[in-house]
Order: C-alpha cells, then sequence, then structure tokens
C-alpha cells in the first residue's frame, strides 16, 4: 500500500497597520471566507483522507482578530456602505482597488463583476469617479460575489448574473 502525506501550508503577511490597526489589505478575510476553512470542512465528506493544516503564526493571529471582531478592514467597510454616503476619497479608492484580482480566474467568471470592470477600465479617467451609481454597482458586485460568509464560488456565482441595468 503506498502511502501519502499532504501537507497544506496556509500563510499571509501581517497585513494589520499597527499604528492604525487597519488591515491594509483583504487577503486574509477573503482567503478566510473561500479557501482556508473550506479546505478543512471538505475533509467531513472523506474521513479516511488524513491531512495536515499548518497556519503560520501573523496568519493566525489576524484569524483571531477577525474571529473576535477586532479587525478593521477598509475593504469590507467600505463595502458595506451605501453608495450615497460614499465620498471622494472612497471612491476614488474602490475604483483603484476593488479590481485586484486574477482576471481570468476571479473576475471573469463572475459576468457582472466583468463587465463592472470592463466598464471601470473604458471609463477611467473621465467622469467615473463621481458616478455612484457605478459605485453602488460594483460594491455590490463584490459583496455579493464573496458575501459575508462564504465559502466558495461556485456556492455564489449565481449572484453575478449580467445585469440589464445602465449605470
Amino acid at each position: 500500500m503506498t502511502r501519502v502525506a499532504i501537507l497544506w501550508h496556509m500563510h499571509q503577511p501581517f497585513y494589520e497597520d499597527l499604528a492604525t490597526g487597519e488591515h491594509v489589505l483583504p487577503w486574509v478575510r477573503l482567503h478566510a471566507l473561500k479557501d482556508y476553512y473550506g479546505m478543512a470542512a471538505i475533509l467531513r465528506e472523506f474521513p479516511d483522507v488524513k491531512m495536515t493544516f499548518n497556519l503560520v503564526p501573523s496568519l493566525l493571529v489576524q484569524l483571531e482578530a477577525f474571529a473576535e471582531n477586532r479587525a478593521r478592514d477598509r475593504y469590507l467597510d467600505l463595502s458595506l456602505k451605501p453608495a450615497a454616503n460614499l465620498d471622494e476619497q472612497d471612491i476614488d479608492f474602490i475604483l483603484e482597488n476593488f479590481f485586484h484580482a486574477q482576471r481570468q480566474r476571479m473576475i471573469d467568471v463572475y459576468p457582472r463583476y466583468a463587465e463592472l470592470m470592463a466598464r471601470r477600465i473604458c471609463r477611467c479617467g473621465t467622469n467615473l469617479s463621481g458616478s455612484t451609481r457605478f459605485i453602488s454597482r460594483v460594491t455590490r458586485g463584490s459583496e455579493v460575489c464573496w458575501p459575508k460568509g462564504a465559502t466558495s464560488p461556485r456556492k455564489t456565482k449565481r449572484c453575478c448574473a449580467p445585469s440589464s441595468s445602465k449605470f
């Protein structure tokens, strides 16, 4: 009989800005929702499969902060904020940062997110920063594609269908 040892090494840099307490990038929260939990949870379906999960200390500290609701994440805060309440700084941040993902595997697989990115690319530099309707769709799109508690893009894909609405 052949035996295989599977070791998953989970790591993230320490993203918390110690001066402000804000997590400067959303990757710990997003990977916790879509990867870390799901990888371990699926093993319930395969009780004979044994794996080792190694989580580095910087990741554990940050996961604990999110679990205890002590972590601040500007990306999440802006996603939850109504578009009408966004100021120019918020809008600029969203346009600059809400599309930082691997396009073929994380944006294009969600037609609405891909459409928003295409419109952002086409309209950047014009009057886009003043478009709260566009921003509303961007924040709703990222929230719908990766809602709080989602563990897999397969479970949320149906939510990101193309919309006939114009902005």
